[in-house]
């Protein structure tokens, strides 16, 4: 894997406005490999590639003393290969049902990326809010939308306890179904099996939820340390896919900072 990337920033209006634009993009070999091919799904054993490119332009605005507001536009193209060869499909007309087959993705996606942000202080509290609102579309056909709040609380002169709550829906991709009918092996079956189709519970229709809070502790002028918590809880919502598909996790951090 290999990534470029180049990003330029233009301020004026006393210093209160800042337009950002930039470029990315990685080149990626991949082989594709899990370990438990079958003769439905058999080895791949020629390198496949995959080029993403994204374009990036900004905004950020100073409100005062106290606020600052933020949008950033995202657009991005990838093409080649795709699909997670981690991931399997049922077919419900295969002759033998518990076989799985590689999924089949598309080989390209064009997709935008609104980010809209907001930080605003409150010195009397010793304390600010960061919040943002994200929304994500692709060809795919998922459109995803993710709101998230946190709140800086300063305590005494070195402590920092930071809140935070996310939450995250969207759609379904186009091709996504828990499993499909059809037949791989006969051509001739009707229905035919579709052209695309993964069973990944990440395409799927769902939401989520993360949730918990840090602490920071400035030990030394140099010196950080930080504890953090967080929940996480994921949820189908298209009353297809089976509960249990969807992860949940208790997330504990600790970090350093150090500055020379």
């Amino acid at each position: 894997s290999l990534g470029t990337a180049f990003s330029h920033s233009i301020e004026f209006n006393d210093k209160n406005t800042t337009v950002t634009w930039g470029v990315g993009h990685s080149f990626d070999h991949i082989l594709p490999n899990d370990g438990q091919r079958t003769p439905e799904s058999p080895q791949i054993t020629t390198p496949l590639s995959k080029n993403s490119t994204d374009f990036l332009i900004g905004f950020t605005q100073l409100l005062g003393q106290k606020t600052i507001v933020g949008i950033n536009l995202t657009i991005g193209y990838s093409e080649g290969y795709l699909s997670d060869p981690y991931k399997r499909v049922l077919f419900q007309d295969y002759p033998f049902p518990s076989s799985e087959f590689a999924e089949n993705r598309p080989n390209h996606k064009q997709r935008e990326v609104v980010y809209l942000s907001l930080q605003h202080a409150f010195p009397t509290l010793k304390s600010a809010f960061e919040g943002s609102y994200r929304f994500h579309h692709d060809d795919w056909g998922i459109n995803a939308n993710t709101l998230t709040a946190q709140w800086h609380q300063k305590i005494g002169q070195r402590l920092t306890l930071s809140p935070i709550l996310r939450y995250h829906t969207q759609t379904r991709a186009d091709f996504y179904a828990p499993s499909f009918p059809g037949d791989p092996s006969d051509p001739t079956f009707v229905p035919n099996i579709p052209e695309l189709y993964s069973a990944d519970y990440r395409l799927s229709e769902l939401e989520s939820w993360t949730y918990g809070t840090s602490l920071s502790l400035r030990a030394h002028d140099r010196v950080t340390i930080e504890l953090g918590y967080k929940r996480y809880q994921m949820f189908g919502t298209d009353d297809k896919t089976d509960a249990g598909q969807y992860p949940s996790a208790n997330i504990v951090t600790l970090g350093f900072n150090l500055w020379f």
